[in-house]
C-alpha cells in the first residue's frame, strides 16, 4: 500500500482551531493479502454489513486488483463545540463484467459530525498528528459530550446492467444517523452510548418488483480504556 496525507491548520489557538486535510492512497492486492474492497458496517460496530464491490472480482485478461482512494477533510473546534466532516472517492479495479469487458466501480462516502461538551471542556489538537485528541475532564466526575453524526456510502455504478455490488438490484446505498453520549470518566476511560438509525437502500430487481430496504435501529454501549 502506498499513500500520504497533508494537512493545513490556518487557525490554531486554544478553543479556536481550524483544520483542513487531503489524503491519497493506492492499495494493490498480492498473493498473500486480502482482496481490496469497500464494506460498510451499519447498525453499530458489530452490526449488519453491505459490500460495495471487490477489486479483481471480475475474471478477465487484466489482473489489476487495486483500490485507489482520495479524501478531503475539514474540522473546526470553537470552545466546547466541534464540527468535522470528510468526503472520500474510491475506485475499485475490475469489480464486474459488462458485455464481457472488465469494468471498475466508483464508490463515494462522506460524513458530517457535530459534538458539544456540556461540561465545557475543549478537545486538544495534536499538531504532530493533524487530528483532535480526547479532552481532559475538568471536573472530578468527568466530562460529558453530546454528539450527532451522519454517514453515507454509495456505489455510483450499481444498476441492473452493471451489478458491481453483486446485489442484482438498481441501487447500492447505505446511510446512518448516529446520536450519542460520551462520558469521559477520567483520562483514559470513556463510556459511550449510541443510538443508530440506519437504512440500506438497494432499489429493485426490475420493473414491477418492490424496492428492497433494510432499516434497523440499534442501541449500543461500549467502554474504552487507553494507556
Amino acid at each position: 500500500m502506498r499513500g500520504g496525507r497533508l494537512f493545513w491548520v490556518p487557525r490554531s489557538q486554544e478553543g479556536d482551531t481550524l483544520h483542513f486535510g487531503f489524503s491519497y492512497s493506492i492499495d494493490t492486492e498480492d498473493a498473500e493479502s486480502l482482496s481490496a474492497r469497500v464494506v460498510d458496517i451499519y447498525g453499530g460496530r458489530r452490526g449488519f454489513s453491505q459490500s460495495f464491490g471487490s477489486a479483481g472480482a471480475a475474471a478477465g485478461l487484466s489482473d489489476n486488483h487495486s483500490e485507489t482512494t482520495w479524501a478531503l477533510e475539514a474540522a473546526y473546534a470553537i470552545g466546547p463545540v466541534n464540527l468535522q466532516g470528510e468526503y472520500a472517492a474510491v475506485k475499485l479495479d475490475n469489480t464486474h463484467l459488462l458485455a464481457g469487458a472488465q469494468k471498475d466501480s466508483h464508490v463515494q462516502a462522506y460524513y458530517v459530525q457535530a459534538s458539544w461538551f456540556v461540561t465545557g471542556e475543549r478537545t486538544v489538537y495534536r499538531k504532530e498528528r493533524g487530528a483532535f485528541g480526547k479532552p481532559k475532564p475538568s471536573r472530578k466526575w468527568g466530562a460529558i459530550e453530546l454528539a450527532a453524526r451522519y454517514d453515507a456510502v454509495e456505489n455510483k455504478d450499481q444498476s441492473l446492467v452493471e451489478n458491481s455490488c453483486g446485489t442484482g438490484t438498481t441501487k447500492c446505498h447505505v446511510q446512518i444517523l448516529t446520536l450519542g453520549v460520551n462520558w469521559y470518566v477520567r483520562e483514559g476511560i470513556r463510556l459511550m452510548l449510541n443510538y443508530y438509525l440506519t437504512e440500506a437502500e438497494l432499489g429493485n430487481a426490475g420493473a414491477g418488483t418492490p424496492n428492497r430496504r433494510d432499516s434497523p435501529s440499534v442501541i449500543s454501549f461500549r467502554t474504552q480504556l487507553s494507556f
